[in-house]
């Protein structure tokens, strides 16, 4: 098992990077916080939006032709 070292803050001994307290000088360590870059959980509701918009635009712009076709037909029926 491969565990990671840091070193201690207070005496700089090297200790593992999930110790609560330094084994050598007996102090708490700070909490052990990692760096992680921050992303946005959420880019995909623009997407989304956005997606449902021109689906919703097509469909819209679809039944309006389908409702032109349809009242030429029946014209030409009559």
């Amino acid at each position: 098992m491969d565990r990671k070292k840091q070193n201690c803050p207070y005496c700089q001994e090297s200790i593992y990077a999930n110790a609560i307290v330094c084994r050598y000088c007996s102090r708490d360590l700070p909490p052990n916080i990692p760096h992680l870059e921050y992303h946005s959980s959420t880019p995909w509701i623009p997407l989304l939006i956005t997606s449902a918009l021109v689906i919703g635009a097509a469909a819209l712009f679809r039944s309006d032709q389908m409702k032109e076709r349809l009242g030429r037909l029946h014209r030409d029926d009559s």
